[in-house]
């Protein structure tokens, strides 16, 4: 319901912010798209998993981390498709 009630604009609005400069900023969106996640995960997959591997903050790293947990549980009830969002 969150995804759906804050709408695809915000929701890429907190993917540019992941990718920004700023580490607060970054931190930040990562906590607000833990929440997609588990609604969405398909619409915030690719975001998170490009984080993952370039994040050098070790406190966002921290947040994405958390935030990707939902894409496991989807994964988990629909096999191989994490590497399929991630791509």
């Amino acid at each position: 319901m969150i995804a759906l009630a804050i709408g695809q604009p915000e929701v890429e609005r907190l993917l540019t912010a992941l990718r920004g400069s700023d580490a607060v900023a970054r931190h930040h969106a990562a906590t607000a798209l833990r929440v997609v996640a588990f609604e969405r995960p398909g619409l915030v997959a690719s975001g998170l998993c490009q984080s993952l591997r370039d994040e050098g903050d070790l406190e966002v790293l921290d947040r994405v981390l958390r935030a990707t947990f939902p894409l496991i549980e989807a994964d988990a009830a629909q096999p191989s498709t994490l590497a399929d969002m991630a791509a």
